[in-house]
């Protein structure tokens, strides 16, 4: 396949969600399901089909079958607590093993893991709150969270 160049995501469609103030690109060949749900709230899906068979799957209490699905959460922060101690306590761990960085001039942590898929993490520091990006590519996975980390890099708060 041919090389990716920096502006392959030009011709990209725009999502924007305004309850959590970001936008970012991604393929205009995918479809978008925006559930506003309390869990993930963006799905990514190839075609109608798939589209159908996603909704379908969301009616459900747990839906494990769709190609990539995004979540947004906002963690309070107070001053005298430190990034690392914000992430810990949101997954009750006491390491973490995360690289650095930095999203729209914010610098943050992430991490990737299998699990059900694979699953992509980011932590942002805002000052007063930590933005949580959570990413997971169920079907196809390797290949869509590797469209992820590129629709990622357009990732900018509104």
């Amino acid at each position: 396949s041919p090389s990716l160049t920096s502006d392959e995501t030009t011709n990209w469609k725009t999502y924007t969600n305004t309850k959590y103030k970001v936008s970012f690109k991604y393929p205009s060949n995918l479809l978008v399901i925006d559930t506003n749900s309390e869990n993930y709230k963006i799905f990514f899906v190839r075609n109608e089909a798939e589209k159908l068979k996603v909704e379908k799957c969301l009616q459900q209490i747990e839906c494990y079958s769709y190609p990539l699905g995004i979540d947004f959460k906002i963690l309070p922060k107070s001053m005298n607590k430190s990034l690392e101690d914000i992430v810990k306590e949101d997954r009750h761990e006491s390491q973490l093993n995360m690289s650095p960085i930095t999203i729209d001039g914010f610098s943050g942590l992430q991490d990737e893991f299998s699990g059900i898929g694979i699953v992509h993490n980011v932590y942002l520091d805002k000052k007063e709150t930590v933005f949580h990006i959570f990413a997971n590519a169920i079907e196809d996975s390797k290949e869509n969270i590797s469209l992820y980390k590129k629709m990622l890099s357009t990732f900018k708060f509104l």
